[in-house]
């Protein structure tokens, strides 16, 4: 399965690769439109026009993307382990998030992996369990409140099968008791030794002959071993289902054995739903006498019911408060019963009224399409089988969504493979697990998810920002380049110049822009569309306005008569311009909508520093003479300063005018939509 499984490209990937061929193709065509035009007029030798076109091409394409993509998402897989997250494969810190479902596991993730017996029913007989944690200090109640003397019959032979079938180990170390092995085996371990029952003891009068172990499709393990008498017999513990399904007697409190009847089974199964209903993981147990002939594991006869709590984690109510704040649903995959696992969703919040859940043999029976039609409804998947866990994540798939999958074990590493990212637990999960996902948690705990959940969205949109920046300032660079190119006299710039102003100019405020702070109100906004594009219509509208207002104010520089419109002078203040009034329209990229000083923080360090850097780069090209002769400049006076630091600046208000204008109409749409409902919702920006 793990074979066959395929995640496939990650959302941003796809849409990075439809986004630059976009940019290509109409670099290409306006370059070509501009090198013919060129030829149909006459005046210039075709080498000539052949720089000028591949000149546009230059300064339209921002060359900087991949690197300040990659740089981005690196710093945000910094960020996510500093948060305990840790990020496999570089495109998934940004798909977590785009992420419209989790599938999570309960126990470990959402629980805290910490079990406790709390009940135990044998023979009929109902008995509590008091003590927490691994320390074997508490007794088993029975009627009355009194604690057991002396134990039943048939309560030692579950307790002493609880323990032959059993890989765990507890130790004592400075009067605390830990756990090596599985939390459910620990805590079997911890209600024996209540009692009075340990390994140690059963060592010594009991040898283990074979060992049948335990696996989700089985839902049982078996234990065949000796005992003092030297006859063996096969300890059995399992799902209550399975288990009494493989039961044709059970023990009495006295130590005899009675055939198992129907009303026995029915009774038997209310309390194994009574205490899952009550949010308990439940076990029966069962044994069976000289099983060297035939299955170990058929004709059982049936010891009793242990039911055991696992308490929720702290942090992760509230995480999936927020995950409902920012749309997206939360789905609980576990091999436990329906009743314990919906009894945790909804103590937690995850399982509303009208939600629906499965099991895995009611999933069995559902076709692909009936499940892809059923998977947007249910909340709860119990039972499930891996091969199951798998279906799940591509009936999800294939109904659109993107799917985040969380696993521990082996048996998860298929779903975690399929899944848009796979999450393995770091603390708990196997080696197959973590090299089938593209995450890490260190913390194996839910509320990390959320977390980087909010990382990932911020990184997305930081995504968004720098690309805006890069391709409005390479627009205003487009539109000189074009404009000069068009012009008989204008001396242009060189594809050089255009290099370093894409490059090297642009780059510190991109990067800065790629590692702004996340917004508080990003985990209050639904999931993008998955066939949404990085850059939307109104996207394209402010980078034409950008372009058109940058280029305006290069052609200015041409002809404000300061220097001759043909000498170097002027393309050196047109090739300062160019590089200067992108740091000063980064401040007005922070945001789409919002203005400069509405947002937050107001000042932006490393947004600051990279300015301060790009200006001061751009300052010893034009300056320095050695650096000079390369870029083919002149030096400037102050008067020619300070009209490129007045164009320069005066982009910002023209930016932010037009977001003005844009809030305004949104509003306005807002309130007409408000009047007329008829009408639709606002339509995406």
């Amino acid at each position: 399965m793990i074979a066959v499984a395929s995640a496939g490209e990650t959302p941003l990937e796809r849409k990075l690769d439809v986004f630059g061929k976009h940019v290509l193709w109409t670099c290409l065509v306006v370059s070509a439109a501009l090198f013919a035009w060129g030829l149909y007029r006459g005046g210039q030798a075709w080498p000539q026009l052949l720089l000028g076109a591949v000149s546009f091409a230059v300064a339209a394409i921002p060359e900087g993307l991949p690197a300040i993509t990659t740089i981005t998402l690196a710093l945000g897989m910094q960020r996510m382990a500093k948060r305990g997250a840790i990020v496999r494969k570089l495109p998934a810190v940004e798909t977590l998030g785009a992420a419209t479902v989790i599938c999570t596991d309960k126990t470990g993730t959402l629980t805290q992996n910490e079990m406790t017996v709390c009940q135990l029913v044998a023979g009929g007989v109902s008995f509590g369990v008091t003590g927490n944690g691994y320390a074997p200090t508490g007794d088993l109640i029975g009627e009355g409140g009194i604690p057991l003397r002396a134990l039943p019959p048939n309560v030692e032979h579950l307790l002493t099968t609880a323990v032959l079938c059993n890989g765990a180990q507890l130790a004592e170390q400075k009067g605390s008791w830990t756990l090596v092995g599985d939390p459910t085996e620990g805590a079997l371990l911890t209600l024996a030794r209540k009692a009075g029952i340990s390994r140690e003891q059963l060592d010594q009068t009991h040898h283990v002959v074979r060992e049948l172990p335990f696996d989700s499709n089985r839902k049982r393990m078996t234990v065949i071993a000796t005992g003092p008498s030297g006859q063996s017999v096969a300890h059995v513990k399992g799902s209550a289902d399975v288990i009494l399904d493989r039961s044709i007697a059970q023990e009495l409190p006295t130590g005899d054995s009675r055939p198992l009847t129907d009303a026995d089974r029915q009774q038997i199964l209310r309390e194994a739903d009574r205490m899952a209903g009550e949010a308990l993981r439940v076990l029966a147990f069962a044994y069976r006498n000289a099983p060297d002939s035939g299955d170990p594991e058929a004709g059982l006869t049936f010891l009793g019911l242990v039911g055991m709590i696992d308490p929720p984690r702290q942090g992760v109510k509230e995480a999936i408060v927020a995950c409902h704040a920012a749309s997206i649903r939360a789905v609980m995959i576990t091999g436990d019963h329906r009743l314990t696992a919906t009894a945790i969703a909804r103590e937690l919040g995850l399982y509303q009224e009208g939600d629906l859940a499965l099991t895995g043999p009611e999933l069995a029976a559902l076709s692909d399409e009936q499940l892809r039609d059923q998977v947007g409804k249910v909340t709860v998947f119990a039972r499930t089988t891996p091969g199951q866990k798998l279906q799940i994540v591509k009936a999800l798939k294939s109904a659109g969504q993107v799917v985040a999958m969380t696993g521990d074990g082996v048996n998860d590493a298929p779903a975690l493979k399929e899944a848009h990212i796979g999450i393995a637990m770091g603390k708990s999960g196997t080696d197959v697990a973590r090299q089938a996902a593209d995450m890490v948690i260190t913390d194996d705990n839910f509320a990390t998810i959320v977390d980087a959940v909010r990382e990932g969205r911020a990184i997305y949109r930081n995504i968004q920002k720098f690309i805006f920046f890069l391709l409005s300032s390479n627009a205003g660079l487009a539109v000189a380049v074009f404009g000069i190119a068009l012009s008989r006299s204008w001396l242009p710039l060189t594809p050089l110049m255009i290099l370093w102003i894409n490059l090297v100019t642009n780059g510190f405020p991109a990067l800065a822009l790629g590692i702004d702070p996340p917004g508080s109100d990003q985990m209050h906004e639904p999931p993008r569309a998955a066939d949404s594009s990085l850059v939307g219509i109104r996207d394209y509208l402010g980078i034409l306005f950008v372009g058109v207002v940058m280029g305006a104010f290069t052609f200015c520089i041409y002809t404000s008569g300061s220097c001759e419109s043909s000498s170097n002078g002027a393309r050196t203040m047109a090739f300062t311009l160019l590089a200067l009034s992108p740091l000063a329209h980064a401040w007005s990229c922070r945001s789409p909508r919002a203005s400069i000083v509405q947002q937050r923080p107001v000042i932006s360090w490393p947004l600051v520093i990279a300015c301060i850097v790009s200006a001061a780069i751009q300052l010893l090209a034009v300056e320095v003479r050695p650096l000079r002769l390369v870029f083919h400049t002149d030096e400037l006076h102050r008067n020619d300063w300070m009209m490129i630091a007045l164009c320069a600046i005066a982009v910002v208000p023209a930016v932010e005018l037009a977001k003005l204008g844009y809030r305004l109409l949104s509003r306005r749409h807002s309130k007409d939509l408000a009047i007329s409902p008829q009408q639709g919702p606002l339509p995406a920006a």
